[in-house]
């Protein structure tokens, strides 16, 4: 009988001794899940304030909604500052994979041999541009109508102000050699667009090119050189506080090196609003 009820405890003792275990598991695991989440809290919030990494200061962060798949229907925009005066910035993230890709073919077919204001086309008459360029209107379709309200969200500029998104082709060879993007006050085509200064340049890149091909983009003073990744953009300021040309902006499209092609798409916001095509 005493041999009976001695099993009896050592069942009981066993079953505690299993459901205490049970409930100090759940409870160190719990404790641990939120000692690592105030972890990964703090250190989202060190990222946020301006942390520096690789020796570029990040300094805006914010989340962009698109109508896309559900897996892609929020992302993070970043941007690296490369240089201040003139600012220069490296947007991360700014385009989906698909809207790259949609840019290409929508306007692949459109492309002519890329012009100066001189009016000539480059590959017969001015070698300091030897590339291909297209031209989509405004609001053309979804897709342009999106990626126009964002360079405005994000520039802080008004739609009005842009001119039309323009497609660059290089293939093996072509550059743009250096150049500025703003117009010499002296000029016709200044003097024509009733002053109009060219404010911003935004360069969407929309496809990757290795370093070893070349097609990055160089500032010709300021030893900054970016090479071409998908979905980024890179933009810079083009004019001085008083309004005009800044010469440190000046920059270049470098030649393709081998059998690459690069694609891109430039954006350029005037001072003042253009007139409606």
């Amino acid at each position: 009988m005493e041999k009976v009820h001695t099993q009896k405890l050592s069942t009981k003792l066993t079953v505690l001794y299993f459901v205490l275990t049970l409930l100090l598991s759940i409870l160190s695991g719990y404790f641990l899940f939120n000692y690592l989440n105030k972890i990964t809290n703090k250190t989202n919030d060190i990222i946020d304030n301006n942390d520096i990494i690789d020796n570029n200061e990040i300094i805006f962060n914010d989340y962009l909604e698109e109508e896309t798949e559900e897996s892609e229907n929020e992302r993070k925009i970043w941007y690296e500052v490369l240089h201040t005066d003139p600012e220069v910035r490296l947007y991360h993230n700014f385009l989906f994979d698909g809207e790259s890709d949609h840019l290409i073919n929508l306007g692949k077919d459109r492309l002519n041999y890329s012009m100066t204001f001189s009016g000539y086309e480059n590959r017969n008459n001015d070698n300091r541009r030897t590339s291909w360029t297209g031209f989509y209107k405004k609001e053309e379709d979804d897709v342009i109508f999106k990626i126009e309200n964002r360079i405005s969200k994000y520039l802080n500029v008004s739609k009005d102000q842009m001119e039309s998104l323009q497609l660059l082709r290089y293939t093996e060879g072509q550059q743009f050699k250096h150049h500025t993007d703003w117009f010499d006050e002296k000029s016709l085509i200044f003097q024509s667009m009733s002053q109009r200064q060219r404010e911003h340049t935004i360069l969407l890149y929309l496809n990757d090119i290795p370093l070893i091909h070349g097609g990055g983009t160089t500032f010709t003073y300021l030893n900054i050189t970016v090479q071409p990744i998908k979905n980024t953009a890179l933009y810079f300021y083009n004019l001085h506080k008083n309004g005009t040309g800044h010469k440190l902006a000046t920059h270049s499209g470098n030649p393709i090196i081998g059998n690459y092609t690069k694609w891109a798409i430039n954006s350029w916001i005037r001072t003042k609003a253009l007139p409606d095509d």
